[in-house]
């Protein structure tokens, strides 16, 4: 669930594809100019291409917006912009988004492109020139940004005719050509597109089309929706907002990578380091103080959510206690009510307020069956200061939550034993997802590194618990409370803001008095960030492959002991899931839904442990602020904990895996392959080329913690061999599975031919290189080595088979051993 605006762009221009840059829109078939599309081309005002009376152009039939940031009209199937003289210059930012989108196949409200543009005057023209902030020059080398302003020219992106002046010389442009450009994302087919209406108002222009996209069906969508929007088509309902770039740039605050904060980069040139240094700052909103002696002051400005008509009237509550919650963490900051949560007026109440006006941050309620929700926003490039940060919550979002809860918290939650949930609990769950979403408006990336910073004890704590939450920071991907135990009685088991998010409120949105610049803040903005030092609760980290702290949907700082509790609630989960899915006289389809559920949350927590594995701990210190490394391996008992965990809880067969009463009424097969599907992938995991790699440098450069590659692969033989040390051997079909799959997974790693791979777990192709691939020889040789030990452990089992298939079984698993390791020539 997120994010930046720009960091959603990408993903967003498959709804919108734009074509190679134009300043025409494309040309209809002929004769299929329908009423209302727009003209094949920019139409000269005249035949000597000079402006004519402003009356001929704009009539007394057009549809006038005589107010805002220009006017605008409509004449028949003409639409002009009126751009006074006041606006030439200035960086105005071009947004496109979606409002509506054709046959359900994704979502609206989501964005498409943003760029800064400039209106320019020359001749009887206007020019609408790009503008990057890319490169900058140090403001205080006035002779760099001379240099800069000479090698440097802004392109040209479009040219439009004056129609006609109106008053004060304001220039009056056919709007169409603009409008429908590809430069921002439009590419239509003329003749299956309109323009729906213009308004303007005191900071942005917005202009309604809609569009219609030849070609073949509905682009997939980022979130998961499922295409088609028609045979050959695509209509959308798309919203260019035209808006203006404040008068006075807000002082930027420059990132800090100890703190998570969505940023803008640029380069720049000058300043005392003699190179071209990078420059980021963060995107925050504007807060000032009415009473800037005040240690604590409401803001001029607070930042207001207005909550959009469309939201389901019993949800709104919940939604504007999620958006208000921030308060406490802005009081850190010195603002009082900072954050402002209202409905949006009624034309009695206000009759000019509209909720397509930049100015007003409106939550949006998609009608769609999307399970997610997210939070952009649109920030000045300039300075990073947010104009903008509507929340979009898809409505499927309900359906998500309450099977997180059910998974993660019924337990402990007597409520979430029975579906659907009552509308309190869904209420409050509801509104910890705006809460997050509302987050990564006010500038906050996710952090995943928060909440591997709790203790087991504190999670399974009721007083920490009543406090916090799960987690110090509700932008981890912590979720529900799955460790505490029912006996421990903890009833706070949703994610709170929490101590991390006060700190990052704190150090982006204080307000220093006797700093003038970016740089005079850095003393002050040092100092906050130096309080991670000594509290790991304060400290940011982004998802990491590597590091077990840095992970999505895990809790506490010891991940083995975590999953070992979180198991344990799964099995008292199968206690009542029947229970609370089934109804009378409907089928076992949801049944069958929310088992998968369990099972995912099964695999999700094993997946935290096996990040522990050669795993690293990474730690965000700067210069001069510690003595510890960035980069830590984890120690060697973690390590050998975290093997154990997968001998006891997937290595042997799980009950979870294996229930009949449910799998009877949902499939008539899988349950042998469910079970082997889960040990392949954690045996794949553990033997993959990176980990073995990690494991084997570890050895040479951090010797005191290091987990030896032949000992963790012994570990693994113990566990997986187990019952080879028996006076009597029988085997059955889940452990000659995984046996089979383990040493299939061994013997791919020295590239075999694949005839000798057995049929279980076994990888297609021929043989390849055997000095090919990624992993290292050191590591190869510690395979080699595991597989010996393994052949000897099976030579000396053999006859003492208490069964054929367990006989059978040894024999040919030591057949295939024998023949990689000894191959006939």
């Amino acid at each position: 669930m997120s994010h930046r605006f720009s960091a959603a762009t990408a993903a967003l221009a498959l709804i919108l594809p734009a074509a190679a840059l134009a300043q025409q829109p494309p040309t209809p078939p002929a004769g299929a100019r329908p009423q209302g599309g727009p003209p094949p081309g920019a139409a000269a005002p005249s035949a000597a291409g000079k402006p004519k009376p402003y009356a001929e152009i704009i009539t007394k039939e057009a549809k006038s917006d005589l107010t805002g940031l220009f006017k605008t009209h409509q004449m028949d199937e003409k639409y002009y912009f009126e751009i006074p003289k006041s606006v030439l210059g200035k960086e105005v930012m071009w947004v496109t988004t979606t409002e509506r989108s054709s046959a359900f196949y994704g979502f609206g409200q989501t964005e498409v492109q943003d760029r800064v543009i400039r209106f320019e005057k020359r001749g009887d023209k206007v020019l609408m020139r790009g503008v990057s902030y890319r490169i900058r020059a140090n403001e205080n080398h006035g002779d760099v940004k001379r240099a800069l302003e000479k090698g440097n020219i802004e392109p040209i992106l479009g040219v439009y005719s004056v129609a006609a002046y109106g008053d004060s010389e304001a220039m009056v442009i056919d709007a169409s050509p603009l409008i429908y450009s590809s430069l921002f994302g439009a590419s239509f087919d003329a003749s299956r597109s309109f323009v729906e209406s213009m308004k303007s108002f005191p900071q942005n222009v917005l202009v309604k089309v809609t569009g219609t996209r030849a070609g073949g069906g509905a682009p997939p969508s980022p979130f998961g929706a499922p295409g088609g929007g028609g045979a050959g088509a695509d209509t959308v309902v798309i919203n260019h907002n035209i808006v203006l770039l404040p008068e006075k740039p807000m002082m930027p605050r420059l990132f800090d990578s100890r703190v998570g904060w969505f940023a803008t980069s640029y380069q720049e040139l000058g300043g005392t380091e003699n190179k071209v240094k990078d420059v980021t700052i963060i995107d925050r909103w504007r807060l000032e103080k009415k009473d800037p002696s005040a240690a604590l002051s409401e803001p001029i400005k607070p930042i207001t959510y207005y909550m959009g008509s469309e939201i389901p009237t019993k949800w709104k509550p919940y939604i504007k206690k999620g958006i208000e919650q921030w308060n406490a963490a802005f009081e850190k900051a010195g603002f009082k009510n900072a954050v402002v949560c209202r409905d949006i007026p009624t034309k009695d109440e206000d009759p000019e307020f509209d909720d397509e006006d930049i100015r007003y941050t409106v939550v949006r309620w998609l009608p769609s069956g999307v399970e997610n929700a997210y939070g952009p926003h649109l920030s000045d490039p300039r300075t990073g200061e947010i104009l903008n940060g509507s929340p979009k919550i898809f409505h499927n979002i309900l359906s998500l939550i309450q099977n997180w809860y059910f998974v993660q918290a019924s337990h402990s939650d007597p409520r979430a034993r029975k579906l659907p949930f009552s509308e309190a609990l869904t209420g409050d769950l509801l509104a910890y997802v705006v809460t997050h979403e509302v987050g990564h408006t006010l500038g906050f990336p996710h952090n995943m590194k928060a909440s591997s910073s709790v203790p087991i004890k504190l999670l399974r704590d009721p007083k920490w618990t009543a406090q916090w939450g799960t987690t110090p920071s509700v932008m981890d991907y912590a979720r529900n409370n799955y460790v505490a135990q029912p006996e421990d009685k903890v009833t706070q088991l949703m994610p709170k803001i929490g101590a991390y998010d006060h700190f990052a409120v704190e150090w982006g949105y204080s307000v220093f008095p006797g700093a003038k610049t970016s740089k005079d803040e850095r003393p002050y903005l040092n100092a906050i960030a130096n309080r991670q030092l000594n509290n790991p609760m304060l400290r940011f980290g982004n998802p990491s492959g590597d590091d077990p702290g840095r992970q999505m949907e895990d809790l506490s700082a010891d991940g083995v002991e975590a999953t070992r509790l979180g198991m344990k609630n799964l099995e008292r989960t199968m206690d009542w899931l029947s229970s609370a899915v089934l109804k009378p006289g409907e089928d076992f389809s949801e049944l069958g839904k929310m088992y998968s559920e369990v099972l995912g949350q099964r695999s999700l927590e094993l997946s935290h442990v096996l990040t522990i594995v050669g795993g690293v701990t990474e730690t965000e210190y700067h210069a001069g602020q510690s003595s510890n490394p960035n980069y830590a391996p984890v120690s060697k008992a973690r390590q050998k904990a975290a093997v154990q965990l997968f001998n006891d809880l997937v290595f042997t067969t799980h009950s979870l895996l294996v229930h009949p009463e449910i799998t009877g009424r949902t499939t008539a097969t899988g349950t042998v392959s469910r079970v082997l599907g889960e040990q392949r992938g954690i045996i794949g995991g553990l033997l993959s080329d990176s980990r073995l790699n990690r494991l084997v440098e570890f050895e040479a450069t951090a010797t005191a913690v290091a987990y030896p590659v032949g000992e963790f692969l012994n570990d693994l033989k113990r566990g997986i061999f187990s019952e080879l040390t028996q006076p009597k051997i029988m085997t059955d079909l889940y452990r000659r599975n995984l046996q089979r799959a383990y040493i299939d997974a061994l013997v791919s790693k020295l590239d075999p031919p694949a005839a000798l791979v057995s049929p279980v777990g076994g990888a297609p192709g021929g043989r390849r290189n055997a000095n090919s691939g990624p992993l290292s020889g050191e590591a190869k040789v510690q395979v080699r080595s595991a597989l010996t030990d393994i052949l000897a452990f099976l030579a000396a089992a053999k006859g003492k088979s208490a069964d054929r298939a367990t006989q059978l079984h040894i024999a040919d698993s030591w057949k295939l051993i024998d023949e990689v390791l000894n191959p006939k020539k």
